[in-house]
């Protein structure tokens, strides 16, 4: 893990020709920053959709304490002996987000606005899947047994393993310009990424439009097939996730990394002003007449 996080400026450059990181780059710097009222319409909404994401995993919480108490009406599956979702660990992974969420927030630097909020939406994507996982734990745990279920985790922890390896390695071999041949699974995993990323909106937007069409075709089946379904959707959940933060939130995030740690170096290299790469507030605060104030040539 070492090998990550020493390259120096010259080959953090080369993180650069990662398609993904390219990927996310174009993804979030596409839309323009809000400026005068928009500015506080911004907050606003942001701040709206903060509580929704907020809600949804505090219904997450509710429905597993529902479930566990049998207030869910008629079930294929028997009902929970154990709720690992209780409501007060709710409140505690809600707290240690928010803590982390402070620790990592925006101090003002212009050119790292964006990289700190995909790092605080990625540290709620990371809650609300461990919340997800939990939930799916409690319904599954009586029907698949101990040994099923430590099976399945087990299962899911290997693929985590092999998925993250694979792009470790990728990462190394871009960073320190390292000569070599893709493996078959590299091949394969970068071509269900690059059709994922340019053919996933297209999916959903379909499915949207047939559930509009045909309404009643997406209802929940409370059968076996209910249950199985549920079941792949929880180990599908897991994979799309762990793929996602392997091949799309850790690299990027790596990026995000060396351009803090080589924030001048890469300043220089866009040729941009002090003023222009920190802002106007972070540099009047934490430059402006210290060392690190650029010095005007004369």
């Amino acid at each position: 893990m070492k090998k990550l996080f020493n390259a120096t400026f010259e080959e953090s450059l080369n993180l650069s020709d990662d398609t993904f990181v390219t990927f996310m780059n174009k993804d979030v710097n596409q839309l323009p920053d809000p400026t005068g009222g928009k500015k506080v319409v911004a907050r606003v909404i942001g701040v709206l959709l903060l509580a929704f994401l907020i809600g949804i995993n505090y219904l997450i919480a509710v429905i597993s304490t529902k479930i566990s108490a049998g207030e869910l009406g008629p079930s294929p599956l028997p009902t929970p002996d154990i709720n690992f979702l209780p409501m007060w660990l709710f409140y505690l992974l809600f707290c240690i987000w928010l803590t982390l969420v402070f620790i990592f927030r925006d101090r003002g630097e212009y050119y790292f606005t964006r990289i700190r909020g995909q790092f605080n939406l990625n540290l709620y994507i990371i809650w609300l899947v461990i919340e997800m996982n939990l939930l799916f734990i409690t319904v599954f745990l009586k029907p698949l047994t101990i040994l099923g279920m430590l099976f399945l985790l087990g299962l899911i922890g290997v693929v985590s393993y092999l998925v993250f390896k694979t792009k470790k390695r990728t990462i190394e071999y871009v960073l320190y310009e390292v000569e070599r041949k893709k493996d078959k699974v590299d091949m394969l995993i970068d071509q269900v990424m690059k059709l994922a990323m340019k053919y996933g909106w297209g999916i959903v937007t379909v499915g949207i439009l047939w559930k509009f069409v045909f309404p009643n075709s997406g209802e929940v089946r409370t059968d076996i097939f209910g249950v199985i379904s549920m079941l792949g959707m929880w180990i599908a959940m897991d994979i799309v996730i762990i793929f996602a933060e392997s091949y799309l939130y850790f690299p990027y995030l790596l990026h995000g990394y060396y351009k803090q740690k080589y924030a001048e170096q890469y300043r220089d290299l866009e040729g941009k002003t002090q003023i222009e790469w920190y802002g106007v507030k972070y540099f009047n605060k934490h430059i402006k007449g210290t060392d690190k104030e650029e010095k005007t040539k004369t």
